[in-house]
């Protein structure tokens, strides 16, 4: 089982809440669970979020994604399951922040 929390931006920063460190975190007002944590880490061990950018080693790029009731990554018109890949991708910024990252590499 996953750990539930989930992050939000607020004036240029994340404020996180969930179940974290034993206890619940109560979320900022208003409230968008737009952001979840997948549960997974990236070859770094850096936490995954929906809406990451991710690059794999061959420089492509993915977007993390909720669809269809599982987290998938998303390049392109192209879908697929998060959970057989993660290991081969590293969290490079977010789509919130850095949406250009997502642009082709030139």
């Amino acid at each position: 089982m996953r750990e539930i929390k989930f992050r939000q931006r607020v004036n240029g920063r994340f404020h996180y809440w969930g179940f974290m460190d034993g206890g619940f975190i109560g979320p900022i007002n208003p409230f968008d669970p737009s952001q979840q944590f997948t549960g997974l880490l990236d070859r770094n061990r850096k936490e995954v979020w929906e809406g990451n950018i991710l690059r794999g080693k061959d420089d492509r790029r993915a977007l993390i994604i909720w669809d269809t009731g599982s987290f998938r990554m998303a390049e392109g018109p192209d879908v697929w399951e998060v959970n057989g890949h993660i290991q081969y991708w590293e969290v490079i910024g977010n789509i919130y922040e850095h949406p250009e990252l997502l642009e082709p590499a030139k």
